[in-house]
């Protein structure tokens, strides 16, 4: 294999120069591409979590309200059964 590329870049000095600017023109390209996929990639992971945790903030908030509620409920119908109870039966 790498004796027909020497072969074929042999045969032309202008093969030899068309493969040196393919060369020095897609290698910074291929390594350019790499790293800007990888930074992307980072940078979404790192928001994604942000997200997920400002969800889970805001998911905890909501159920504690309703907790809240619930409890806030519970102690008015006990008051009323306490005083229900307290009455005399007549």
């Amino acid at each position: 294999m790498m004796e027909k590329l020497v072969g074929w870049l042999q045969k032309s000095i202008y093969r030899a120069i068309l493969l040196a600017f393919v060369i020095v023109s897609v290698v910074p390209i291929i390594i350019i591409s790499v790293l800007f996929t990888r930074n992307s990639m980072e940078a979404l992971t790192q928001q994604m979590e942000e997200n997920l945790q400002l969800l889970a903030q805001s998911k905890a908030e909501e159920i504690n309200l309703k907790l809240e509620g619930v409890m806030h409920s519970t102690i008015m119908a006990s008051r009323v059964a306490g005083t229900v109870l307290d009455q005399p039966v007549e």
